[in-house]
């Protein structure tokens, strides 16, 4: 397991949980193995997105920490709307290499908000099939700030605009040769 997985404890539990639910010699497990109460105290910095076709990642689950920083239920809302037009296309070539070439991701960006630029989020992506090996679906553990109740940082604006980064994550099957930055 990479560094930044054991220095995070949501990446930690966000992985032992999705590594439990590998068969063997499986390296992305299926969906329906999955139980969302598995991760216990880091459900609230999870999502899970189902991918409907390339450029298409809709959240089926947000967890409430995630929904807080974003001010916002992003249930039903594809993923890549929350970010910078120019930045999609380089995470589509992730998310898509993630289940072609069988990898995780940790991805480091900016979250702007309309009182405060300066936040920023880590988060780990991992892949998942679904029942029968039809569908995909990804789990991402989001490692970020915790606002108190007192913060005001306004409605979420977008992600990705001023800094943007992915790496892989070999789960097994090695990593993709991509860029680890948009290209500008």
């Amino acid at each position: 397991m990479i560094q930044a997985i054991n220095d995070s404890p949501i990446f930690r539990a966000v992985y032992e949980v999705w590594d439990s639910l590998r068969a063997d010699g499986e390296t992305v497990p299926t969906r329906d193995r999955f139980n969302p109460m598995a991760l216990g105290a880091v459900l609230p910095n999870v999502v899970l997105v189902e991918r409907t076709e390339p450029g298409s990642y809709i959240y089926r689950v947000a967890g409430t920490a995630v929904n807080e920083r974003m001010k916002v239920d992003a249930v039903g809302v594809n993923m890549l709307d929350y970010f910078v037009a120019d930045v999609r296309p380089f995470l589509t070539t992730w998310f898509e290499a993630m289940l072609s070439h069988a990898c995780g991701t940790i991805t480091r960006m900016d979250l702007v908000h309309q009182n405060d630029p300066k936040r920023s989020v880590q988060v780990l992506g991992l892949p998942m099939f679904g029942r029968g090996g039809h569908g995909v679906y990804y789990l991402f553990g989001n490692d970020a700030w915790h606002p108190k109740v007192t913060d005001d940082y306004g409605q979420f604006v977008n992600a990705g605009g001023h800094y943007l980064e992915c790496h892989g994550v070999d789960i097994g099957a090695g990593i993709p040769d991509l860029p680890n930055v948009p290209e500008n």
